[in-house]
């Protein structure tokens, strides 16, 4: 749809082209800006790094990648509209090193101006213990980029009675995820390859490595996020290591074998019959009860590690509840699935967000999605689960 330069040295040679257009409908780029996104920690305005992501580096790397594959990287955008990214590459492309006129080379080299490579540096190898693990011990798997960070983790981890291992890169946390399948994992947000996000959810998408407690170590503080998409815990890194130790010490308690408990608050006898047949398995302790006073009573009596709620309750409101279950810091943390029937406006769900980790509106669906969410905030190994869960 758009063309590439008339003169450039490779594309204006060949006789196919392939281009591959990328278009949004975000908040496009001032003609101005056009030029400068593409060099490196450029962006458009400088609250857009804050608001949109990103080091300012991507554009940079993808045109000089265009570059060396012998193409280019063309924008066309309408500011406030959105944009459209197009990149033209020669379907057959022998590199500069075969190319068959010495200009084409030299223009090439003039097109990427001579960008001053910087060395990269080589990936620090942290001692850990992938090689002495053995049947039964208890594995956690660190990802962390900065390696004094990870060290410190580790130490941590050994402290507590872990073996650890430690992967710099999200790719190679997953497959060493996969491989030793360990019993938690500690998991930075801002890892060079791909955000930690997409770690997690990677994780929790696989049925192997769903159930794996993982604890966020980060920066950044999205903690409602993280919680929302299944995390165990959400810590910003802090110059002690105080936090730290409390969070490892509830994450072993957590991976140690034990029966997970799960408390149903629902008052029509037959709805919250059924909710226990859905969700209870051998795997897990079901306690139910009809009231929020009953609910919080048993919260109190012994801990519990998921709450499924219905909003309608005979003697307080489900916002009433869960605003009593985050005054008591050690209920804060605990997940809360609200399954409900009531229509909420936007006013209420905002209010839910902020004090539960999911809402399942009661439909057609939502017994599967109940089972599925409450699966996931309790760590449920869901391939030990009979068929018909």
């Amino acid at each position: 749809t758009h063309g590439w330069s008339p003169d450039h040295p490779v594309l204006s040679g060949v006789q196919q082209i392939i281009a591959f257009a990328v278009e949004d409908t975000g908040i496009g780029v001032a003609p101005e800006k056009q030029r400068i996104i593409f060099e490196a920690f450029q962006q458009a305005d400088a609250g857009t790094s804050r608001k949109y992501g990103g080091t300012g580096l991507g554009l940079a790397i993808s045109r000089e990648l265009a570059v060396l594959l012998g193409g280019e990287i063309k924008l066309v955008s309408v500011h406030g509209q959105g944009s459209t990214f197009t990149l033209f590459l020669p379907l057959h492309y022998s590199g500069p090193d075969n190319a068959r006129s010495a200009p084409s080379i030299s223009a090439a080299g003039e097109m990427a101006r001579a960008i001053t490579i910087l060395p990269v540096a080589r990936e620090e190898r942290i001692e850990d213990d992938r090689n002495a693990i053995e049947e039964g011990d208890l594995v956690l798997l660190i990802i962390e980029d900065d390696p004094h960070y990870a060290r410190i983790l580790l130490g941590l981890a050994r402290d507590k009675g872990f073996k650890g291992i430690v992967a710099t890169k999200g790719a190679v946390g997953l497959s060493l995820a996969r491989q030793f399948r360990p019993a938690a994992i500690s998991l930075d947000i801002f890892l060079p390859d791909m955000l930690g996000w997409t770690v997690l959810d990677q994780l929790k998408l696989d049925p192997g490595t769903r159930h794996i407690p993982v604890q966020i170590v980060t920066l950044d503080e999205e903690r409602q996020h993280g919680l929302a998409h299944g995390a165990f815990a959400y810590l910003v890194k802090a110059p002690t290591t105080e936090g730290l130790e409390t969070a490892f010490n509830r994450i072993k308690d957590f991976a140690a074998p034990r029966m997970k408990r799960l408390l149903i608050v629902e008052d029509n006898d037959i709805e919250r019959q059924s909710i226990v047949e859905l969700l209870g398995y051998k795997d897990i302790e079901t306690v139910a009860v009809a009231t929020g006073g009953a609910a919080l009573e048993a919260m109190l009596e012994k801990s519990f590690d998921c709450m499924v709620l219905d909003l309608r309750l005979p003697d307080m409101s489900g916002f009433e509840l869960l605003e009593k279950v985050h005054a008591e810091p050690a209920l804060a943390d605990m997940p809360v699935v609200v399954f409900t029937g009531k229509e909420l406006d936007a006013e209420e769900q905002a209010r839910l967000k902020a004090m539960a980790k999911s809402i399942v509106l009661k439909d057609v669906q939502s017994p599967e999605r109940l089972l599925d969410e409450t699966a996931l905030f309790l760590h449920r190994v869901i391939t030990d689960l009979p068929a018909e869960k």
